[in-house]
């Protein structure tokens, strides 16, 4: 995850030495890369080049994406609601409440990636600029979904294409419903002669086995922070400010902790610079609020290794918790990330 920095003396080891044992092959920066949010069950492909940011308001998760010369837009706003929600008292509520004072030119049903709902399309000053708004708006298992561009008006018509490529990508993840059971064909009962003098046998109890669970809870003493680990983890190593685990199918998780130099954001950006000059290819690169928390949620790959973080400030030294092994191991690992990363939290 870390490498020594050219520029600023982080002293830090480089991550590469869990990786030695893979054959490393330079690869040029990727190109559009998929942001998957499992936490509120849905994906969208966003361009390589594009700022993200991800924020947590109450029980709101907001996606946000911006083009390098910030004239596009894209939003995601992923919202707890009650199976009694519509689309239209939707629409009436985010109206009402992000973007007052809309003008609202067209409302139709509307159909994205065969997700039922309804489109709109808006003017609206934000900033004090004229923009266009194009948003999509849908209720799914809970979720309510908007899904909306922003373009400025001078531009929405060579630009507004752009944006939508991304949106028209949303798609939800699929659900994890509960096992359908056996279909059984009925057969006429049969009729057999009583054999005298055969025991009958009792039918024998099922084997229950309990599950076992499948996160247990790390504290970091050093940095006052704690966060979930994925059971079948063993420490391997560990030195002053580094451990490494690992488990059955030889992902390792790196744990570390820096002293603090300037700001966290600071620290990050020198981090993500340094990746990216050791020649590796950075996949994603955003920001998110976490029980309060500020984490820099990032990954990157090497030739065949992946890399998956989450960083945050702790008490005097800054924190970070990431996963490695191979690229064909990366849902794994990003389901292992994720889960460590939106459970950090601080603790006295």
């Amino acid at each position: 995850m870390l490498f020594c920095s050219k520029r600023k003396n982080y002293a830090l080891k480089s991550i590469l030495v869990i990786a030695m044992i893979v054959v490393f092959s330079l690869s040029a920066f990727a190109g559009d890369n998929w942001v998957t949010d499992r936490q509120m069950n849905f994906k969208i492909k966003i361009p390589g080049n594009y700022q993200r940011n991800r924020v947590v308001e109450g029980t709101d998760v907001i996606h946000a994406f911006l083009s390098p010369d910030q004239n596009v837009a894209v939003r995601i706003r992923a919202i707890a609601a009650n199976a009694s929600l519509s689309v239209d008292s939707l629409i009436q509520i985010f109206e009402q409440n992000i973007i007052k004072g809309a003008q609202r030119l067209l409302i139709d049903n509307y159909s994205l990636n065969s997700i039922p709902g309804k489109v709109c399309g808006y003017k609206w000053l934000y900033n004090n600029v004229p923009v266009g708004l194009a948003i999509f708006y849908t209720v799914q298992e809970n979720i309510a979904y908007v899904v909306w561009t922003i373009v400025p008006q001078n531009l929405y018509q060579q630009r507004i294409a752009e944006g939508d490529a991304i949106t028209n990508t949303f798609t939800l993840l699929k659900q994890k419903g509960a096992a359908k059971p056996a279909v059984t064909t009925a057969k006429k009962p049969v009729k057999s002669t009583p054999q005298p003098n055969k025991p009958v046998e009792k039918p024998s109890k099922p084997v229950v086995s309990k599950p076992s669970a499948k996160f247990f809870d790390l504290v970091s003493d050093d940095a006052k922070i704690t966060h979930k680990v994925p059971t079948g983890f063993e420490l391997v190593e560990k030195e002053e400010g580094q451990s490494i685990w690992k488990n059955d199918s030889a992902i390792k998780m790196v744990i570390q902790t820096i002293v603090k130099q300037g700001t966290f954001e600071g620290f990050v950006d020198g981090m993500v610079a340094d990746i990216k000059d050791n020649g590796a290819t950075v996949l994603n690169n955003m920001y998110t609020i976490e029980n309060g928390l500020k984490v820099a949620n990032y990954s990157y790959k090497y030739g065949d290794a992946y890399f998956s973080y989450g960083a945050t400030s702790g008490t005097g030294v800054n924190y970070l918790v990431g996963f490695v092994g191979t690229m064909d191991q990366k849902d794994l690992i990003d389901n292992y990330s994720e889960e460590a990363n939106l459970s950090l939290k601080a603790v006295k």
